[in-house]
């Protein structure tokens, strides 16, 4: 088993990547090779810039994923906070991207950019919060430009995540969880909660111009409160689950959901 590589919200790019000289999130990321864990120690990571998993940094297979995850005995949250700074466009710019392959991320908490996206496949998000971003919580769409469907984020699990309060400035783009647009096939859903985000719980929106998304799969999940800020302001459309757009044929399954006060 690979030594662990520790960051911290304090890390630098020249340290040892030890528990007492822990590198900074990106340049951990960066190095981090198959079956190794990068372990993040508690505090709040100010973030300037995009920071991720590039593509082509990818784990092996489900025999030799990549690792991120708060460090095991942490006593306080990991939250990677992107300062909320709206720039002149509608979206934050800055975000965190995970376009790699064979990747288990766990246990973090991700706010105030321009959403989480997901554009690798074969990856597993555990036990994370996406919150108080200018688009979707997280979004399953390609990050690279592809129109090759078959290119689009695959087979990717998403457990006992939350994603909430998360409000463009138009109100009526940031969704809780976005598997839209280009968005390939095998991506589940399993015990996620979609709460008070500006637009839908859940989005799996298609379009004429991009073609039908592959099936998105829902278990035992709830969307409340979407459409309305948590103050109680009346935002965007607020559909619990939408499952379509432009008459886009779709083949999504919800197994055991809730949908209320949407």
């Amino acid at each position: 088993v690979k030594e662990a590589i520790y960051c911290s919200p304090t890390g630098t790019s020249s340290a040892a990547g030890t528990k007492e000289d822990p590198l900074d999130v990106q340049t951990a990321l960066t190095y981090c090779q198959a079956g190794q864990a990068v372990y993040a120690l508690g505090g709040t990571y100010n973030l300037k810039k995009t920071t991720g998993v590039w593509h082509g940094n990818d784990g092996t297979g489900e025999d030799g994923m990549k690792y991120f995850m708060a460090a095991p005995d942490n006593t306080e949250d990991v939250v990677f906070d992107f300062g909320g700074s709206f720039t002149d466009s509608k979206f934050v710019s800055n975000t965190f991207d995970l376009s790699g392959d064979y990747w288990y991320v766990a246990n973090m908490k991700f706010a105030n950019g321009g959403g989480v996206t997901l554009g690798g496949s074969h990856n597993i998000l555990e036990g994370c919060d996406f919150y108080g971003h200018s688009n979707s919580g997280l979004s399953v769409s390609r990050t690279d430009g592809s129109n090759n469907k078959a290119d689009w984020p695959s087979y990717n699990q998403i457990i006992n995540c939350n994603a909430y309060n998360n409000s463009d400035k138009s109100q009526n783009n940031a969704d809780g969880f976005a598997a839209k647009l280009t968005c390939g096939e095998g991506n589940v859903f399993k015990g996620c909660i979609a709460a008070y985000n500006a637009d839908d719980g859940w989005d799996l929106f298609a379009k004429v111009q991009s073609g039908s998304i592959g099936a998105v799969t829902i278990k035992n999940s709830v969307a409340y409160g979407n459409g309305y800020l948590e103050d109680g302001t009346n935002a965007g459309n607020g559909n619990g689950f939408k499952l379509g757009g432009d008459s886009m044929s779709g083949k999504h399954v919800l197994e055991n959901c809730v949908a209320f006060d949407n």
